[in-house]
């Protein structure tokens, strides 16, 4: 495995796992919590948005897989958080190796996106540097929502 692709993996490595520990001992009711009644999401919505991103990109954009997803669902979602985290592990399986296998040549290949007038090809590497980018941005979303979430009854004390 190239060393470039060995580094990108282990930066996702480190964000799938501080996610781990941000919603760690959360019950259904926290995760599927949204901190104001409009305009933000609960950790259940947003890790359900991470599944979907996490396909578009590397399975859709970077391997050429034809995929149906449905954005606005992913941010409506509710359930129960431990079926949420065993399908995000299970998802993460079939994109790790997708990644993994990508040569140094590899990155530097342009993919059309599907939606955007006027945006131009990206590469590869562009695309795995954009999806650690928004890994880390709804990771600081996670933990924020978290909390709020432990805090908000000290507040009504």
């Amino acid at each position: 495995m190239e060393t470039e692709v060995q580094g990108y993996l282990a930066e996702f490595g480190i964000l799938r796992g501080q996610i781990r520990d941000a919603i760690k001992g959360i019950n259904d009711e926290a995760a599927n919590w949204h901190p104001l009644s409009q305009g933000t999401n609960s950790i259940y919505a947003i890790l359900s948005h991470i599944i979907g991103v996490d396909n578009f990109w590397v399975r859709q954009v970077i391997n050429g897989e034809k995929l149906e997803r449905n954005r606005e669902a992913e941010f409506a979602a509710a359930g129960k958080l431990a079926e949420l985290i065993e399908h995000w592990e299970k998802a993460w399986t079939e994109v790790e190796p997708i990644l993994a296998k990508l040569a140094r040549g590899q990155l530097i290949e342009t993919r059309t996106l599907p939606f955007g007038p006027g945006r131009g090809p990206v590469t590869v590497q562009w695309v795995i540097l954009h999806l650690i980018s928004h890994y880390a941005i709804h990771l600081g979303h996670i933990q924020l929502t978290r909390q709020l979430w432990d805090n908000q009854y000290d507040k009504r004390a």
